[in-house]
């Protein structure tokens, strides 16, 4: 599983990523922090991601087109709680190590699951 992390998601998360074993790059270190949903998704499929991890709720809607077209992508809104980094990050990995992400390609999921 190969994951970019939207720019509104905390830069840190990449490195428990890492950890867990997951892929990913951050759009902002891609220098694709200043492109809108659509956008961004369609750069993250032309560069061979499965999918996205970002917090913004309308990015399903921005992205539907993009979504539709790609049959093997995916998005994850993360619906945890707002924190600082590190807290943020925390609860991540325990989220992960209970229950981690499984991509739905083609679509939007929510994560993690109630």
């Amino acid at each position: 599983m190969k994951l970019l992390l939207d720019h509104n998601v905390p830069r840190k998360l990449k490195n428990v990523l890492s950890r867990l074993g997951v892929s990913c790059q951050t759009a902002l270190e891609l220098k694709w922090d200043m492109l809108e949903n659509g956008a961004l998704a369609a750069k993250a499929i032309e560069h061979q991601f499965d999918g996205i991890l970002t917090r913004d709720r309308r990015f399903q809607t921005s992205a539907a087109t993009t979504l539709k077209n790609a049959s093997h992508f995916s998005i994850v809104l993360l619906v945890l709680p707002q924190s600082d980094a590190k807290t943020y990050c925390t609860e991540f990995e325990k989220a992960w190590i209970s229950s981690p992400i499984t991509l739905i390609p083609g679509k939007l999921i929510e994560w993690p699951l109630d």
